[in-house]
């Protein structure tokens, strides 16, 4: 297990040392070798870098503490100022992403060593720094910038608030089970990317393997509501794109909430003023998929209870909750009777996993609500960590030396309705 303890990096060749006309030497040496791998292993404006997969994982006998990385010394972006913002993740005019010259996250985070994830916005690889301590880092990509067309003018617009907005929060998010991003970098080059913690196992593969027993999937279940609270009463931050393959189990056991990629923040007293499809397919609540504003809490919750049914026994209810789908559409006929054939009704579980599905989202229980449940309150007490440790865990957070080893990404993964899940990384 990694230390529990980050402090910068010891040394980068951005350090003062060695001082005099050799450590200049030294330095401008460096900084043309890392350069240079930069070129040779990413190409521009988030095209994919050329590197051989490394077969099998990493060497389990490495020591993988993570240590927090160096903060922004100059700092070109920051949060869009706007007087209409609800946003009380982080202070709207907090700087979030930093310059810095190319080849700083080679030279900082070592060579990747293997693609973990994959989407539209990006790419994701696992880098081992020369200390041995293992990073995710994710590229973010964009339209070519030498296309001044108004089509990609517009799309690297929306697309740059989008990421500064995810840059915000998610510098700022502090809980035991929401993954710790480190830094928001831009390159000279103009590529951007984020530092993550990282962690091998994801919860998608965990139940495609047939992994999770009893305790353990009533422990994860139960910390994730604690992560997903702590996004909806604290952080005012919805994720919108809850599944298995973004949740991740550290060294530890822990569970861990990634990729905001989708999340939005919102107004606690007017939560209901979302719009837009987001999400996969079989977790998406039915009205994501109208024209009218939603909670994406309550989107948030649905997912939960979609993600305990296929913890559960391995397949998804249906493939997307619409009328089209014939398994939706007997659920829209026959509620509860649709649950009781994934879940037994002598499960504890029944009746709070029936209420998380409420096809109205007025019926549906917040996530608060979800954890006044007799289940859950259950969970609480054989799983709730003592008040001293979390005080700690606050307070290592708060100041910055909070830090386990964790994170993990997997592609979308492709479903079908009564087949086992299947496609992990």
């Amino acid at each position: 297990m990694q230390s529990k303890h980050e402090v910068s990096p010891s040394h980068t060749l951005y350090d003062s040392t060695p001082a005099g006309a050799q450590g200049k030497k030294k330095f401008a040496h460096f900084r043309r070798l890392f350069s240079s791998l930069h070129k040779k292993h990413h190409g521009r404006h988030g095209s994919e870098p050329i590197h051989k997969q490394q077969e099998g994982r990493a060497d389990g006998s490495v020591q993988k503490r993570l240590r927090e990385p160096p903060t922004s010394s100059t700092v070109i972006i920051r949060r869009p100022s706007t007087a209409s913002s609800t946003s009380t993740a982080s202070d709207e005019n907090a700087p979030v992403i930093s310059d810095r010259p190319t080849g700083y996250i080679l030279e900082t985070y070592g060579l990747p060593v293997r693609t973990i994830g994959q989407g539209t916005g990006g790419y994701v690889k696992l880098h081992q720094a020369c200390d041995g301590r293992y990073y995710a880092v994710k590229t973010f990509t964009f339209p070519d910038a030498q296309d001044r067309t108004r089509t990609t003018t517009a799309v690297n617009v929306r697309q740059w608030k989008h990421l500064l907005d995810e840059a915000s929060f998610s510098l700022s998010l502090r809980h035991a089970h929401v993954i710790r991003t480190y830094q928001f970098v831009r390159e000279e080059d103009g590529t951007v990317y984020s530092i993550m913690e990282y962690c091998e196992r994801d919860l998608f593969t965990a139940v495609q393997e047939g992994g999770l027993g009893d305790e353990e999937r009533e422990r994860l279940f139960y910390e994730l509501t604690t992560g997903v609270a702590y996004l909806h009463d604290k952080a005012h931050v919805a994720h919108r794109d809850m599944k298995l393959d973004n949740l991740c189990v550290d060294e530890d056991g822990a569970l861990k909430i990634i990729d905001f990629g989708c999340s939005s923040t919102f107004d606690p007293l007017r939560p209901t003023q979302t719009r837009g499809v987001c999400g996969s397919d079989p977790y998406i609540a039915p009205e994501v998929f109208s024209s009218h504003a939603y909670d994406p809490r309550k989107v948030d919750v649905w997912a939960m209870g979609i993600i305990y049914l296929a913890m559960v026994s391995g397949h998804f209810p249906w493939e997307v909750a619409k009328p089209s789908d014939a398994n939706y559409s007997l659920y829209l006929r026959f509620h509860g009777k649709v649950i009781d054939h994934w879940l037994p009704k002598k499960s504890p579980a029944n009746a709070a996993i029936k209420r998380m599905l409420s096809i109205d989202p007025e019926e549906r229980p917040t996530i608060d609500e979800v954890l006044q449940d007799p289940w859950l309150k259950s969970l609480d007490t054989r799983f709730a960590a003592t008040p001293d440790v979390e005080a700690v865990k606050d307070a290592m957070a708060t100041s910055g030396i909070y830090g386990t080893t964790n994170m993990g990404y997997a592609s979308t993964s492709t479903v079908s309705s009564g087949l086992s899940i299947s496609s992990g990384y």
